[in-house]
């Protein structure tokens, strides 16, 4: 296992227009690398979420284009996370406020996915794919009211 780095992520999160639950903007940076994503949740499936991310130069800036286009923020969140490599998979430990320490485990393939959980030593029956949102909703914590999610 290849361990990638430490990152200490700050981000923005925007409702898509028209408002969904199920697609949203996000403005992130980990103070080397800034990029602007919107993801979309198709189903609950490992392979049911969407993404188009752009990378861009300047995390304040972005903000400010955002605004100036008639998007304002809905929330500010924080979170780090240490990550690592093993084959083809991207291993993530995230740390996030009120919430703890989750495990997070992406590849190109739906089985890569399985079989990294089971070199952890984890069942399949194990592997879920909450949501953050939800994972938060699950202890008593809506994140729709809460402006700043900070350490």
């Amino acid at each position: 296992m290849l361990y990638l780095g430490f990152y200490n992520f700050k981000r923005y999160t925007f409702d898509s227009i028209p408002k969904s639950n199920a697609r949203w903007g996000r403005l992130r940076t980990d103070g080397k690398k800034t990029t602007l994503t919107v993801k979309e949740i198709v189903d609950d499936s490992l392979s049911g979420t969407n993404e188009w991310e752009v990378t861009v130069n300047d995390f304040d800036e972005a903000l400010m284009i955002l605004e100036k286009l008639g998007l304002s923020h809905k929330t500010y969140q924080e979170n780090t996370r240490d990550e690592f490599l093993l084959g083809d998979s991207k291993i993530s430990i995230d740390h996030w406020p009120k919430l703890g320490y989750l495990l997070e485990i992406e590849s190109e393939k739906v089985e890569d996915v399985k079989n990294c959980a089971e070199l952890l030593g984890f069942d399949e029956d194990e592997i879920i794919t909450t949501d953050i949102k939800s994972l938060y909703l699950e202890r008593g914590i809506d994140l729709d009211d809460i402006r700043e999610l900070k350490f």
